[in-house]
């Protein structure tokens, strides 16, 4: 199973959350908009999931038309009281999220502060 978010946990354990079957959720195949909130990661892991739906107000063919951007649901990945069960977050393969001496560290943000 190929996945798009994969969590190692402190005892060995890995948790993998499958990409998202386009459609599985609204019925129908949606482009849809995933959000994961790599940011602050103080209160949990959480993933905010969106959909775009073509705007019934504009004509014409089907590919020009102008869509809305729709808010389906928050949900958690992992909840702030299991933050130090953590050993790292992998994204696609790459490494997000790890442990470094004993914290939680965001790896992009970490290399963004050592460049610049």
């Amino acid at each position: 199973m190929r996945a798009m978010i994969e969590i190692e946990w402190m005892d060995g354990l890995v948790t993998k959350v499958p990409e998202f079957a386009l459609g599985d959720v609204f019925g129908e195949s949606v482009q849809v908009e995933l959000d994961f909130k790599f940011d602050d990661v103080s209160e949990g892991l959480w993933v905010e999931v969106r959909h775009h739906k073509p705007d019934e107000g504009s004509d014409g063919d089907p590919r020009e038309r102008a869509c809305t951007l729709h808010a389906d649901c928050h949900y958690g990945l992992v909840d702030a009281v299991d933050l130090d069960r953590i050993f790292c977050v992998l994204f696609e393969g790459q490494p997000r999220i790890c442990r470094i001496a004993g914290e939680l560290v965001n790896l992009s943000r970490a290399c963004a502060m050592a460049q610049g």
